[in-house]
């Protein structure tokens, strides 16, 4: 669950960087105030990813005891697929509101990260994966940030 939510964020910051750098012919202007931080764990310590996996489990549970109850009424030799296709819904559902709660909690880190980067005075901040050299590591800064919200 983590490494494809992170994946999907990567994947974002990505396109950021690649537009960044397009429209700067591939250099930053002298005085470009660049930092970079290891999203991973700024991610683990934001505070809407703990109040979302409670949310999730909670919603997991209610759908697990909903398929009980559904599947109680089934008899498993004769209504096999029925049970079966019972189960796929239930991880069809649980999947599509994971990916609805992972999007929100993206769109909130980015709200986030850019509200610090504002706050801070940084012209951009890049994922840490992206780095070779140069910039500033603000990922501490970022983790002090996240933790005060």
């Amino acid at each position: 669950m983590f490494k494809r939510k992170f994946s999907y964020l990567v994947v974002g910051v990505l396109f950021l960087a690649a537009a960044l750098l397009v429209n700067t012919g591939g250099t930053f202007a002298a005085g470009t105030n660049v930092a970079y931080v290891d999203l991973s764990e700024a991610y683990i310590v934001h505070p809407e990813v703990e109040k979302a996996n409670q949310r999730l489990q909670e919603r997991m549970g209610e759908l697990q005891a909903s398929l009980q109850e559904e599947a109680s009424n089934l008899n498993p030799e004769e209504d096999a697929q029925k049970l079966q296709a019972l189960q796929q819904n239930f991880q069809q559902q649980f999947e599509m509101e994971q990916r609805e709660v992972q999007n929100s909690i993206f769109e909130r880190l980015e709200s986030d990260l850019d509200s610090f980067r504002e706050k801070r005075g940084y012209d951009v901040i890049l994922n840490g994966e992206l780095i070779i050299s140069g910039g500033q590591d603000v990922t501490a800064e970022v983790i002090e940030y996240f933790q005060s919200l």
